[in-house]
């Protein structure tokens, strides 16, 4: 019987752990969704497991992140970034993996509020 009860708490508590996890990944997504803008970031190591850390500036200030997309290169490589306008330390992806093109020039300090295009 003790078991049963030890079982069912510990049910409990991964399933809450679970969703206060998948809550939090969803009201992420809508911020970035509603509040982002566009910078290049550049990528620097890759880590253990396929992950690929990488560094952006906005107003001055650099940022780093880390993406486990698959195809990105460390070690120097341009791509674009979104970030959350409130707070980037908090939330940025990169948003595919093409590398950023030259001709594109240099963000803005704030960043671009599109995806920029090569003039």
């Amino acid at each position: 019987m003790k078991k049963n009860v030890v079982l069912n708490w510990i049910s409990a508590i991964f399933l809450t752990a679970l969703t206060v996890f998948l809550l939090r990944a969803c009201v992420n997504n809508a911020k970035l969704i509603n509040n982002h803008r566009y910078t290049v970031a550049i990528t620097t190591t890759r880590t253990n497991g396929g992950w690929v850390d990488y560094e952006f500036k906005v107003n001055e200030v650099t940022y780093k992140g880390s993406v486990s997309k698959q195809g990105l290169k460390p070690n120097g490589y341009k791509y674009l970034v979104k970030f959350y306008t409130n707070d980037p330390s908090l939330l940025s992806e990169i948003e595919s993996n093409d590398e950023v093109l030259d001709c594109i020039g240099e963000p803005p300090l704030e960043g671009w509020g599109e995806v920029p295009s090569c003039k």
